[in-house]
């Protein structure tokens, strides 16, 4: 898939103004253009009354907006954990012991009216 591709994809889209479709077939047209496949592995619950920042799979502190799902590749520790951040507080979280080091990938969603969060893990194949 060239850049014009995902363009062509991505463009009504954003047009549109809908950031999370846009967000979505862009991680998605760049999955399936890598050749991978997502594998759902299971859900997990936090909470965060601050600013949420994720720890991408390069180190970098990634902001999560409020209110729509966000997709984010990480890194997982040694301990099959992933960093994040609410507001100044360092924080890290874990999937089911099952699948905890299989996690490559997260779809984020944080409450734009509360404290909710929610992770959806997934594995890339």
């Amino acid at each position: 898939m060239t850049a014009s591709d995902l363009n062509a994809i991505t463009k009504p889209l954003q047009e549109g103004g809908c950031p999370y479709m846009t967000d979505v077939t862009a991680q998605q047209a760049i999955t399936a253009a890598a050749g991978q496949q997502e594998i759902f592995l299971g859900n997990e619950d936090d909470q965060c009354s601050g600013q949420l920042s994720v720890v991408d799979r390069n180190g970098a502190l990634v902001p999560i907006p409020r209110g729509w799902p966000h997709w984010i590749d990480v890194a997982i520790d040694g301990d099959g954990y992933w960093h994040w951040q609410c507001g100044s507080s360092k924080e890290r979280s874990s999937g089911d012991p099952n699948y905890r080091p299989r996690v490559k990938r997260l779809k984020v969603f944080h409450s734009a009216d509360g404290r909710d969060l929610s992770w959806e893990c997934y594995d890339l194949l």
